[in-house]
């Protein structure tokens, strides 16, 4: 099994010339700051930080301008939650000696509370990652992809754009939280695992303000809702290489 080591940070490497070479451990990092702008985009539209603590038209991501929260203690628990999250996506949530490189992590789910002390919620994000391909093999990892995936970095860029782009234009604000609101309105970041994850304990930063426990959310009781009452909004699948996920909004009506 590889080393925690295989990503000491989610900086890209380059070739001696400075170009990006096409290497699954490139596309892992690229995955990585994916999930930073998904997190500042959900968190600016759905209200779960002040307004004033985000800067806008400024930051342009594919192509897009998208917001990006100032705190440092945001950046820092952002930069924390994705680096730990890739290290344990990559390195060590694979059945020991599974020759197909099972994937064990199913999906990221990012949950807003109306009322946590409560269990009651109003919306759930998800990225779906059962069919996302994990490749650890050092030797592999940082090679450059084979000509049959038919890969450019110009076809990745517009596969994440087009992603970005329908999730800014399908986001709205309709069940967004005031964050000024009592603390027991909130939101927390789940990951559902297969049971046979392996998860490094050391590096957990799964759910925000809450428990540092990995927690599934199918068997948590804020789930046992009629689902009459559930909206599920797809959104565009990604499938470049080994990154392959689909993802939805799932809205709970009162």
């Amino acid at each position: 099994m590889a080393s925690t080591t295989l990503f000491v940070d989610l900086e890209p490497q380059l070739n001696k010339d400075g170009s990006l070479p096409l290497t699954p451990y490139n596309l892992y990092v690229l995955f990585g700051d994916f999930l930073k702008n998904w997190l500042n985009i959900v968190c600016f539209y759905k209200g779960l930080y002040p307004k004033h603590s985000f800067s806008l038209n400024k930051y342009n991501y594919m192509g897009l301008v998208v917001p990006v929260n100032r705190n440092p203690k945001v950046l820092k628990w952002q930069d924390d939650f994705v680096l730990n999250f890739i290290r344990n996506l990559i390195n060590v949530n694979l059945t020991p000696n599974d020759p197909k490189n099972k994937n064990n992590f199913q999906r990221l789910s990012l949950v807003i509370f109306k009322n946590r002390e409560k269990k009651e919620i109003t919306e759930r994000l998800v990225i779906d990652l059962n069919n996302f391909y994990v490749v650890n093999d050092p030797k592999i990892i940082k090679k450059t992809l084979s000509k049959e995936f038919n890969l450019t970095w110009d076809i990745i860029y517009e596969n994440f754009r087009a992603y970005v782009f329908q999730l800014l234009s399908v986001i709205d604000d309709k069940n967004k939280r005031d964050p000024n609101a009592d603390e027991s309105s909130t939101f927390e970041i789940f990951l559902e695992t297969t049971g046979e994850a392996h998860i490094n304990k050391n590096d957990n930063n799964w759910v925000l303000n809450y428990s540092k426990n990995i927690v599934n959310p199918q068997t948590n009781t804020i789930y046992n809702k009629n689902k009459s009452k559930i909206a599920i909004e797809p959104l565009y699948p990604v499938s470049v290489g080994p990154l392959v996920f689909d993802s939805f909004i799932e809205t709970i009506a009162d």
